[in-house]
């Protein structure tokens, strides 16, 4: 059943109150962005967090805790510069079989994480051709989209602050958070026709 979602909100605690604003001096396509794990040779490999989130970020990398993961493959802080064209996250299966074939059973696992922007009418699915705007509710900031099946852009939003989040997907917990999840936010999810 899950596998049909497109788009949900996640029953996790929001995401902490404090100054959470990183030197995005990198950029990529339409997003400048600040890396909170370590670079590695390809993008899908196990990382952690670099020393300098670990000692400037500890209560962001708590709460982090909250998301089912075995391991991590990227942890980023986004700025968005531009619109963003419909695209799916993990393109790329050749580059690491193992992790896209644990994320394609696991769909939806692309946990992302609204910090600051518009709640509605930004971020966008794509169900076929149709173009669906996601409404994200005010008491929750995470949400879960299919990392690598579901279509999805963001209208111009310049400024637009979001965290990108890739794991490899612990199965037990991910279903069980799926099924809190959806039964929280049924009327909020974007279901594939």
């Amino acid at each position: 059943m899950f596998e049909k979602i497109l788009w949900c909100p996640v029953d996790i605690p929001k995401f902490p109150s404090l100054d959470f604003s990183p030197d995005t001096n990198k950029s990529w396509a339409d997003w400048s962005y600040y890396k909170l794990t370590e670079r590695t040779e390809s993008p899908y490999d196990i990382t952690t967090f670099t020393e300098t989130a670990r000692n400037q970020y500890r209560e962001v990398i708590k709460w982090l805790e909250n998301f089912p993961y075995l391991n991590i493959r990227n942890v980023k802080f986004n700025i968005q510069k531009s619109f963003v064209t419909p695209h799916t996250d993990f393109d790329f299966p050749d580059r690491e079989p193992r992790v896209y074939k644990n994320n394609h059973d696991n769909e939806p696992c692309g946990y992302r994480i609204l910090i600051n922007g518009k709640r509605e009418n930004s971020l966008f699915v794509m169900d076929g051709n149709t173009k669906i705007h996601t409404k994200l509710p005010n008491d929750t900031d995470v949400y879960v989209l299919g990392h690598t099946s579901t279509v999805h852009g963001v209208e111009h939003e310049p400024g637009r602050q979001t965290m990108f989040l890739h794991f490899e997907i612990d199965k037990e917990k991910h279903l069980e958070l799926l099924e809190k999840s959806y039964k929280k936010y049924k009327n909020n999810a974007i279901i594939k026709s």
